[in-house]
């Protein structure tokens, strides 16, 4: 008898979070730079949510699409984007471990030089473009699924494709991250599918 019960349940529940996380941390972020200006005692304050909510969402994205890696692997045996995926969660890493530092020095005013904020922001940059370079080869590839499979993963990957297109030009990056939350709730939708419903498992006579 096969078993009802979803594996990539939390990886759904998760990537939802990460679609719902994107949104506070922006606008804390932008919250921290405009209490810089007008209220540096706040600025600090507001660092500390704001270091929350992008360490959740961080954890969340990563958790979602290290699983979606293994959701293609198992139901679909599709394996074109593995190390693509584990090239995206390292450069996700090493910019969210280079930017938080970034960003409490630059609120307490160390970074104030525009030399030191054009140097300091130059490898923010370079990992946006070459994520969002990987993030467009993800989708190309996708889209050579088998054409039964569900139309999410179209979607997925034309979200994909739009989201890194905006990342590359680094300056639209902000509409990429809201195109990005959209890519997570159709990836939530795949998660939470009954394997049952997916066209391309097996049928047993």
């Amino acid at each position: 008898m096969r078993s009802t019960e979803n594996e990539f349940a939390v990886a759904g529940y998760l990537a939802i979070a990460a679609a719902i996380l994107i949104l506070p941390s922006f606008v804390l972020g932008i919250a921290t730079e405009v209490a810089k200006h007008r209220a540096p005692e706040l600025s600090l304050i507001l660092l500390i949510p704001y270091f929350v909510v992008t360490i959740a969402y961080t954890f969340a994205a990563i958790y979602a699409i290290l699983k979606f890696r293994l959701l293609l692997n198992k139901r679909h045996d599709f394996h074109a984007i593995d190390g693509l995926i584990t090239a995206i969660v390292i450069g996700v890493i090493a910019m969210t471990l280079y930017a938080l530092p970034l960003k409490f020095f630059g609120l307490t005013g160390a970074l104030d030089e525009p030399p030191l904020v054009f140097l300091a922001v130059i490898p923010i940059a370079v990992v946006g473009v070459v994520l969002g370079i990987l993030g467009i080869i993800v989708g190309a590839r996708l889209l050579n699924l088998p054409a039964e499979n569900t139309s999410y993963y179209r979607v997925y990957a034309w979200l994909s494709i739009a989201a890194g297109i905006c990342f590359v030009t680094f300056f639209l990056s902000p509409l990429g991250g809201l195109i990005d939350a959209a890519a997570n709730i159709v990836l939530a939708m795949l998660f939470l599918k009954p394997d049952s419903e997916d066209p391309q498992q097996p049928e047993f006579v």
